[in-house]
């Protein structure tokens, strides 16, 4: 999976191809924050940040949220785990 990137401003996560330069929306849809678990564009992100991973899932926090959040690599799924 590409690395991917906490678009702050932008509601979302992003994947990044290095090879080709290429940007994707991994979960979440710009523009429109919330606190919504689901698959893609079907999560709601709020302002993520502090984004870490262990080669099958990335963890990120969201700003003012308090909240510890989960995306599976493999299918995009962003899950609430604190």
């Amino acid at each position: 999976r590409d690395p991917t990137i906490s678009d702050t401003n932008g509601q979302s996560l992003r994947a990044l191809n290095a090879a080709t330069a290429r940007v994707t929306t991994f979960a979440g849809v710009n523009g429109m924050g919330g606190h919504v678990d689901g698959i893609g564009a079907a999560a709601r992100i709020h302002r993520p940040r502090g984004i870490t991973a262990d080669g099958s899932s990335v963890y990120f926090c969201e700003f003012d949220a308090h909240t510890i959040r989960q995306g599976l690599m493999a299918t995009g799924e962003i899950t609430t785990l604190a």
